[in-house]
């Protein structure tokens, strides 16, 4: 993992898509702001906005792992610890596509709000999806254009 990518994580990311996951919340909109905090560290803000536009606000750390063949995001507060891997980053189109550790869940993340049709296509093309129910996908309201 190059040293560029702590820079280019930082700011704020708008979930785009996700598996269907059986959450006490369900959001109308998600928004994550990363911050460094140190060297492959980040402080993580959480924002789930309700369909009626009550927010919900949460405080996370996250730990970048570098190893040869993969990436692990170690994302954790006071009662909360779990990692995910970082399947893609996509510079170019500021895209992270994210699993968790059994390849059960995904998350699908942008710098913009919108994503055209053909760049989320191209980016989704570059992972193996043998392991994901792909059909279980949620995509966000007017998240992607044509």
């Amino acid at each position: 993992m190059e040293t560029c990518l702590n820079s280019h994580l930082s700011g704020k990311w708008y979930q785009i898509a996700r598996s269907r996951i059986n959450l006490k919340n369900d959001f109308s909109e998600s928004l994550f702001y990363l911050s460094i905090s140190c060297e492959n560290n980040y402080d993580l803000l959480f924002v789930g906005i309700n369909y009626d536009r009550s927010k919900i606000i949460k405080k996370f750390s996250m730990k970048i792992i570098s190893k040869k063949e993969e990436t692990i995001l170690m994302i954790k507060n006071r009662c909360f610890l779990k990692r995910f891997r970082l399947l893609l980053h996509d510079k170019e189109n500021d895209i992270l596509i994210i699993s968790d550790m059994r390849y059960k869940h995904i998350l699908i993340l942008s710098k913009k709000s919108s994503v055209n049709h053909e760049i989320m296509e191209l980016s989704l093309s570059k992972i193996d999806f043998c392991k994901f129910d792909v059909t279980d996908i949620r995509l966000y309201s007017s998240s992607i254009i044509d």
